[in-house]
């Protein structure tokens, strides 16, 4: 079993307008950016998915389009108002022992974004692999693609000696040897390079390996 690592940064924007005006230093729109995971463990901080603490994110702009240095954001929770505790930072920390999913906005003067949902889930303790090792034998001569069977494992969490699962909770794939190339790499479902997924409700996330023939190579994977 390996240490699960939570976490997940990838750049979106949900935006929100409003009339000109002239509080909060002229803001007319603000932008919240994407949560830096789609969960977060209870009693802890929110974290990327490198296992580091990162607040929220969120930025204001003028009427010229320009974003407000140090614009005055706030952030609040919609619901379950004794879930989390927002720092003034943007750093969230789940106060709840109960798993269940919390709405946040971004605020600024008069404005408010589109609400992100955050889910409130037990502490990771392990991965376990949740499938078949996987051999893939191929040739020089071969002109075929290989991909692995899916390469699952599942997030768990023990209560009071009983393994629960965990879902919302990102999980890194990497090569052990040698490192992701164009001759082996990790890709979704859909065969695109991907070595982040994400626990579903039965707690399991999966990745598999795809092998352009023309080099010989030995690859083992391990999720993080």
């Amino acid at each position: 079993m390996k240490r699960a690592a939570a976490g997940l940064g990838v750049t979106l924007a949900i935006v929100a307008c409003a009339q000109l005006g002239t509080e909060a230093g002229g803001a007319v729109s603000i932008a919240f950016d994407a949560l830096p995971a789609p969960s977060v463990a209870a009693g802890y901080v929110l974290q990327n998915v490198d296992g580091e603490p990162t607040p929220l994110g969120a930025r204001a702009f003028n009427a010229d389009g320009k974003v407000i240095p140090n614009a005055p954001i706030a952030y609040l929770a919609l619901d379950a108002l004794d879930a989390i505790h927002i720092d003034a930072d943007g750093t969230l920390r789940a106060d709840s022992v109960k798993s269940q999913a919390v709405r946040i906005v971004a605020s600024i003067g008069g404005l408010q974004s589109l609400p992100q949902t955050l889910q409130i889930v037990r502490r990771p303790d392990s991965l376990a692999s949740a499938s078949t090792p996987s051999t893939l034998r191929w040739s020089l001569a071969d002109t075929t693609t290989f991909v692995s069977s899916d390469l699952t494992v599942k997030a768990l969490s023990d209560s009071a000696g009983t393994f629960v699962v965990v879902p919302f909770l990102v999980v890194k794939y990497r090569f052990e040897t040698p490192g992701d190339s164009v001759v082996a790499r990790l890709v979704n479902e859909a065969g695109r390079a991907s070595s982040i997924d994400t626990t579903v409700s039965s707690g399991t996330a999966f990745r598999r390996i795809k092998v352009i023939p023309g080099a010989a190579l030995v690859s083992r994977t391990t999720p993080e």
